[in-house]
C-alpha cells in the first residue's frame, strides 16, 4: 500500500513506527523507520500510548495512519489521526477469542475509534458494524477495499501441480481452504460436510494453529489419518499462488470476516471459490463466487457436490473471478487513502485555526 502511495505522491514523507526492530522492503524515497529497542516494545498497547506520542511530537507529523487498531490516544502535539479497522471480532464474535484478548481488543478498539478523526473500514459490512456497535457517526467512516498483491496470478495448472506435488506431496486434485485454525474460521463445518461426500477430493488446509483450537485440531488429525485431509500448517506467501492455481476449488467456511483476503487471492489466481454468505464475503466474491448458509454443513455438502460434478461451472467461476479480482488494486486503495489524508489534514488545520481564533477572543486584554 505504501509503495503505491509513494509512487502516487513522491513529495510525501513517511515515518514508520514499530514496537520492535523490523525490516521494511520499500523502494528508496522519503521514508524512515523508528523502532523500539527496549522492554517497552513487548507491550504494544502500552508502547503506543507512552512512546508513540513522544515520537509523533518530535517528528511534527501532519497525519498518523494507525493500522490494526493502534492509535496514540493522548497527544502532546495534535495532528490528523486516521485509523483502519479490519474487523470487529471482539464485538461480533467474542467467544472465538481468548477472554483476555477479547476484553483488551474491545477496549482499545473502542477508544481508538472514538479518538480517530476518520476511520477506514475494509468493507461496507465492517463500516456498518463500526457505526452500529461502536457509535461512530457514519460521516467519519470511509470504506477502502484491500488490493491483491501482484504475486497472485494464474499459474498453468500442470505447472502448479508439479510444484505442489514436489514440495507438499499433494495429489492432482484437491480442495483448498486457507486460514488460521481457530473457531471463527469454522473448519469443523467444512470437515462435517466432507464426511457427507465420501468420494470428494482431499481437503488441503493451509494455515497455522491458533487459539481455542484443540478440539478442531483433533478432528483434523482424525481425518488426516483417514487420508481425507492434509494440514500443511503455515505456508509461505510465495507458495500460495501455486496452491490456489492447482486447486479444484477454494472453500471458505469462515463465519465472520472484515474482508476475507483468501477469497480475493484465490479469484486472482483463477481458482473458483465457494464461501459462506456472511459479513463482508459477498462484497468480495460478488457474482463470481458461490455461497452456502453460514454454519450449515448440509448446505455446504450440497453446494460442494454440485460444483465438483460441474466442471463447466467451475471454469466459468474461474474466469469471472479473474475479472472481479481486477477491481481490487492497491493502486486504487492507495489513491483513496491519500485523498482521505489530504482532505483530513486540510480540514484539521482549518478547524484548528478556527479554534485558536475563537479561544483568542476570550483571552483577557
Amino acid at each position: 500500500m505504501v509503495s503505491e502511495m509513494m509512487s502516487l505522491d513522491p513529495n510525501a514523507e513517511f515515518v514508520f513506527y514499530a514496537p520492535r526492530p523490523v525490516d521494511i522492503a520499500l523502494p528508496s524515497g522519503q521514508w524512515r523507520l523508528r523502532t523500539e529497542s527496549g522492554a517497552l516494545g513487548r507491550f504494544v498497547n502500552l508502547w503506543a500510548q507512552v512512546q508513540l506520542p513522544r515520537w509523533t511530537a518530535e517528528d511534527r507529523l501532519d497525519a498518523f495512519w494507525g493500522q490494526n487498531n493502534v492509535l496514540p490516544l493522548r497527544l502532546s502535539r495534535r495532528f490528523f489521526r486516521l485509523l483502519t479497522v479490519h474487523d470487529l471480532v471482539p464485538f461480533v464474535c467474542p467467544r472465538t477469542l481468548r477472554l483476555e484478548s477479547a476484553l483488551t481488543r474491545k477496549y482499545y478498539l473502542l477508544k481508538a475509534c472514538r479518538a480517530a478523526d476518520a476511520v477506514i473500514a475494509d468493507s461496507e459490512a465492517t463500516a456498518r458494524d463500526i457505526v452500529r456497535l461502536l457509535g461512530v457517526s457514519r460521516d467519519r467512516v470511509r470504506t477502502v477495499y484491500f488490493g491483491v498483491h501482484g504475486r497472485f496470478q494464474p499459474i498453468p495448472k500442470d505447472a502448479a501441480r508439479k510444484v505442489t506435488a514436489r514440495k507438499y506431496g499433494l495429489p492432482r486434485d484437491y480442495l483448498l481452504t486457507v486460514g488460521t485454525i481457530e473457531p471463527r474460521k469454522d473448519h469443523v463445518v467444512l470437515l462435517r460436510a466432507l464426511r457427507m461426500i465420501p468420494n470428494a477430493p482431499m481437503l488441503v488446509i493451509a494455515g497455522g494453529v491458533g487459539w481455542k483450537s484443540a478440539a478442531i485440531v483433533r478432528e483434523i488429525s482424525a481425518m488426516e489419518k483417514a487420508g481425507r485431509v492434509r494440514h500443511l500448517g503455515w505456508v509461505d506467501d510465495a507458495d500460495l499462488p501455486h496452491l490456489y492455481s492447482a486447486a479444484a476449488l477454494l472453500v471458505f467456511p469462515s463465519s465472520y470476516e472484515g474482508f476475507g483476503l483468501p477469497l480475493l487471492e484465490a479469484m486472482a489466481c483463477g481458482c473458483p471459490t465457494l464461501s459462506t454468505w456472511s459479513s463482508s464475503l459477498p462484497e468480495v466474491g460478488g457474482g463470481a463466487a458461490r455461497y452456502f448458509r453460514t454454519g450449515d454443513s448440509a448446505d455446504l455438502a450440497l453446494k460442494l457436490k454440485g460444483l465438483l460434478a460441474d466442471e463447466r461451472q467451475r471454469a466459468t467461476m474461474a474466469a469471472d473471478g479473474l475479472m472481479r479480482a481486477k477491481r481490487f488494486t492497491f493502486r486504487k486503495a492507495a489513491q483513496e487513502i491519500l485523498d482521505i489524508l489530504r482532505t483530513g489534514v486540510a480540514e484539521f488545520h482549518r478547524d484548528l485555526q478556527g479554534s485558536v481564533a475563537r479561544h483568542a477572543t476570550v483571552l483577557p486584554r
